[in-house]
C-alpha cells in the first residue's frame, strides 16, 4: 500500500486524532516508509495494534471508528454480538464495546436481548460485576460500552492450569456469589453462569524468569447479562423471547427447571448454574462431561454427577456437601439465594496466595496483519509464555494463581517448557485502582513525605530556637 493511501486510511480511523501518533508519523526516520513498512514500524513500536494495522491495510480504517471510540483488539464473539477492546479518542480511556452483529441489528429477538443486557447492566452498581458506561447507536450499529477489565475467565484458565486449587476455586465463587445476590436484589436473573462469564480479574504481570510468571490478580467479575431477565418485568416482549429461545443457556451449567421453561427460571437457577461452575472449577470438567447437548440436558434432569470427593479426595466435606446442595434437581432443596452461598464460602473469603503450573505450548494464533511479512517481524520481537496444564488438580502452596492470555508468536514457534504461574492477591480496595493505572497508596500512602518534611521542619525550628537561647546566656 502507498504511503498516501495508508495515512488517508489512518485519518478514516480517527487514529490521528491521537497525539502520540500523530507526533512519531512527523519525525524524519518514517517520513520516507511505504505504508507496509511504515505499519510494521508502527506495530513494533505500539503506536498501533494489529488489528488496527489490518484494518487500514486493507483499507477498512473507517470500520475502527465507532463514534467517539476506535477498536484496539477483539476479545470475543457470541452468537449475536462481539467485543473489543476500544480506546476514547478524546480521554485515552480503554473500555470494551460490545457490538451486535450486523446479522442480527434487524432482528426483533436479538434487538430485544442487547437492548435487556443494557437495562440490566445499568441498574447494576457492585464491584463483582462489570459495569455498563454507556450505550450507543453509530450509523446503524448498536454498542454497549463496558469497563474494560484485564483479565482470564475461569474457562480459559482451568483449561490452562487444570483443577484449580481449593482456595482460589472458593474465593472465585465466593466473589460471584455477592455480585449475583447483588443482582437478584434488583430483580434480575443471570441464566447464562457459567465459567467463560466469571472474569478474574489481573492487575499486573512480571515475568521473573523464562519459566516464571508473576501475576497479581484483583477482583472477580460477573460478565454477560445478555439472557437476564426481571423477575418484576414478565411483559409480552419477554415471553417472546423466550419462546423463539426455548432453551436459553448453556447445557452443561443450566438448571433442570431452566431447561423445562428458562422463562419461569428463578434465581435459585442461577445457584445451580454457580454450583456447576463450582464443580468445573474444582474436578476439571463440567458435571456432565460426555454427549450431545441434549444429552447433558437430560443428565442434568436425572442424573447425579460424580461425586467431587471421589475426584479429590484432598476437598474439605463441607465445600463437598456446598457444591452438591447448590447442583440439586429440586430448587427448595439448593441454598435459597446467592447470599446463602457467599456466607458458606466465608471461610474462603480472603484472596490466596497460590502456585500452579502450566504445561500446555503456546499455540500459534492467527494474525490480524495478512501480511506474513510484517507478522513475523512483529511477533519475532515479542516475549511468549506456556498456556494449559494437567487435567489432574494441581497442589495449593502459599503462593498466587494464575493469569490470562500471552502474546501470540510466530507461527512456527511453540513452547515446550513448563511455566510456573504465581497468583497473588492485590490489596483489598486497591485492585481496580491499579487496573486503572492509579499508583497504589499503602496505609500512610503519599502522605509519608509530607510527614517528614514537617518533621525536619520542626527540628531546624527547634534548633534555632536553641541556639538563640545559648546566644542570649552567654552575652549575659
Amino acid at each position: 500500500m502507498h504511503r498516501q493511501a495508508f495515512l488517508q486510511q489512518l485519518d478514516k480511523s480517527g487514529l490521528l486524532l491521537l497525539p502520540a501518533l500523530h507526533e512519531r508519523l512527523r519525525q524524519a526516520d518514517v517520513r520516507h516508509l511505504d505504508g507496509l513498512e511504515l505499519a510494521r514500524v508502527l506495530v513494533r513500536e505500539r503506536y498501533l495494534t494489529p488489528l488496527q494495522a489490518n484494518y487500514v491495510l486493507t483499507g477498512r480504517g473507517e470500520q475502527l471508528r465507532l463514534g467517539p471510540y476506535v477498536l484496539c483488539a477483539r476479545l470475543g464473539h457470541g452468537g449475536m454480538s462481539r467485543v473489543y477492546k476500544a480506546q476514547h479518542l478524546a480521554t485515552g480511556m480503554e473500555v470494551a464495546l460490545k457490538i451486535l452483529d450486523d446479522r442480527h441489528a434487524q432482528n426483533p429477538v436479538a434487538l430485544a436481548r442487547f437492548r435487556r443486557e443494557i437495562a440490566a447492566l445499568r441498574q447494576l452498581e457492585h464491584p463483582n460485576i462489570v459495569r455498563a458506561l454507556d450505550a450507543a447507536e453509530h450509523n446503524g450499529q448498536l454498542y454497549l460500552v463496558l469497563e474494560y477489565v484485564e483479565g482470564i475467565d475461569l474457562l480459559r484458565l482451568v483449561k490452562k492450569v487444570g483443577a484449580l486449587p481449593v482456595h482460589l476455586a472458593a474465593y472465585c465463587i465466593y466473589q460471584a456469589a455477592l455480585g449475583l445476590h447483588h443482582a437478584h436484589e434488583h430483580g434480575i436473573i443471570h441464566r447464562d453462569l457459567k465459567p467463560s462469564n466469571i472474569l478474574l480479574e489481573i492487575v499486573r504481570r512480571e515475568d521473573t524468569s523464562a519459566a516464571t510468571q508473576r501475576l497479581t490478580y484483583g477482583r472477580v467479575k460477573i460478565l454477560d447479562l445478555g439472557l437476564a431477565r426481571y423477575d418484576a418485568m414478565r411483559h409480552r416482549e419477554s415471553t417472546q423471547i423466550t419462546r423463539l429461545h426455548a432453551i436459553m443457556g448453556t447445557p452443561d451449567y443450566m438448571s433442570p427447571e431452566q431447561a423445562r421453561d428458562s422463562h419461569n427460571a428463578d434465581a435459585r437457577s442461577d445457584i445451580y448454574s454457580l454450583g456447576a461452575t463450582l464443580y468445573f472449577c474444582l474436578a476439571g470438567h463440567p458435571p456432565f462431561p460426555e454427549g450431545t447437548p441434549l444429552e447433558k440436558l437430560m443428565r442434568h434432569q436425572n442424573e447425579e454427577p460424580v461425586s467431587l470427593s471421589r475426584l479429590r479426595p484432598d476437598l474439605p466435606a463441607e465445600l463437598v456437601e456446598l457444591v452438591h446442595r447448590m447442583l440439586a434437581k429440586d430448587p427448595p432443596q439448593r441454598p435459597q439465594s446467592a447470599r446463602e452461598v457467599a456466607r458458606s464460602l466465608q471461610r474462603w473469603h480472603k484472596p490466596p496466595r497460590v502456585s500452579v503450573v502450566s504445561q500446555e505450548p503456546v499455540r500459534a494464533q492467527p494474525s490480524e496483519i495478512p501480511e506474513a511479512v510484517l507478522l513475523a517481524d512483529v511477533q519475532a520481537e515479542r516475549p511468549h509464555t506456556a498456556e494449559r496444564a494437567p487435567s489432574q488438580p494441581v497442589s495449593e502452596r502459599n503462593q498466587p494463581a494464575r493469569s490470562s492470555a500471552a502474546p501470540p508468536v510466530a507461527a512456527s514457534e511453540q513452547a515446550s517448557t513448563q511455566i510456573s504461574l504465581f497468583f497473588i492477591p492485590a490489596g483489598e480496595g486497591v485492585a481496580l485502582a491499579e487496573a486503572a493505572g492509579i499508583r497504589r497508596r499503602d496505609r500512610f500512602g503519599g502522605w509519608s513525605v509530607w510527614i517528614w518534611i514537617l518533621v525536619l521542619l520542626a527540628a531546624l525550628n527547634l534548633g534555632l530556637i536553641c541556639l538563640l537561647v545559648v546566644r542570649n546566656l552567654w552575652r549575659q
